[in-house]
């Protein structure tokens, strides 16, 4: 009974964590809805942005792979190809939308958690809900794509899944990136470059198996291939995702969410004493 407890103690702020997502459910919609809405106010295309942004994206890492690089896989088309990386960039930029709002997030919402208008908790969920809310639209257009490519899959039924165990995922590293960036504002500064490095070294426009075996470990130790590997296997039909990589990626998710939620709890009163 005692080691029952002593390992649930370590699980316990992710266990509140739903608990709390539950009680706060109006807050946490309507606060989600009012972010995403002010994230295009003023903006002469408003909500276009939601699926240009990512096509524009596209389109400049198409140009540079397909064009300037000559990226070409065996048996794939080039309509396979910009299916594959667009599956792999929209779990990228839902990924850069969440960890750079969430360096800021508790700096910018310091007044609402002072007066415990929301928990501080919510308030990180909050980032990662807006970035997947704009990154649904961006997954229905690439559903179209498939529809056109004849790549789709029946596997496709655990794209919700996969979705939430992303959310979780993210929720975890932002709960880290959050707490360091309420005490010290250069950590915003790091995230966004090591996003941008990031961007370049994983597996986005490139399959795993095309890095040489000497340079194998960064493909091994980059959270972002099995992030990639679990909705390719989920999208695509043609993509050989390893079934290892695919399963490592829940796993890693609840492991991320659980330290992450643990982490953010033991630095919640500092957050608040410190801004």
């Amino acid at each position: 009974m005692t080691r029952t407890l002593a390992l649930a103690r370590p699980l316990a702020p992710a266990l509140e964590l739903p608990v709390l997502a539950w009680r706060y459910w109006k807050v946490l919609a309507a606060t989600s809805q009012m972010e995403l809405r002010q994230k295009y106010a003023g903006s002469l295309l408003g909500s276009i942005w939601i699926i240009l942004y990512p096509l524009i994206f596209l389109s400049i890492y198409l140009f540079l792979y397909l064009v300037i690089f000559k990226m070409r896989f065996p048996g794939y088309s080039e309509l396979n190809y910009v299916v594959f990386v667009f599956s792999g960039l929209i779990p990228y930029l839902f990924l850069m939308e969440s960890l750079s709002r969430g360096a800021v997030i508790i700096r910018e919402n310091m007044h609402l958690l002072r007066n415990v208008i929301v928990p501080p908790e919510l308030v990180v969920v909050r980032v990662v809900l807006v970035a997947m809310m704009g990154q649904v639209v961006s997954f229905a257009a690439l559903l179209i794509l498939l529809a056109i490519s004849g790549d789709f899959t029946w596997r496709i039924v655990f794209l919700p899944v996969m979705l939430l165990f992303a959310l979780m995922f993210l929720v975890g590293i932002a709960f880290f990136i959050a707490s360091l960036g309420a005490i010290f504002s250069d950590v915003a500064n790091v995230v966004n470059l090591l996003l941008l490095f990031l961007l370049f070294v994983s597996p986005l426009a490139f399959q795993p198996s095309m890095v040489p075996e000497n340079l194998q470990l960064i493909v091994v130790l980059n959270p972002l291939t099995y992030f990639f590997e679990a909705f390719r296997w989920t999208l695509l039909d043609s993509y050989p995702a390893s079934g290892l990589r695919v399963l490592a990626f829940p796993v890693m998710s609840l492991a991320v969410f659980a330290a992450g939620a643990a982490f953010f709890k033991n630095f919640k009163g500092l957050m608040v004493d410190h801004v």
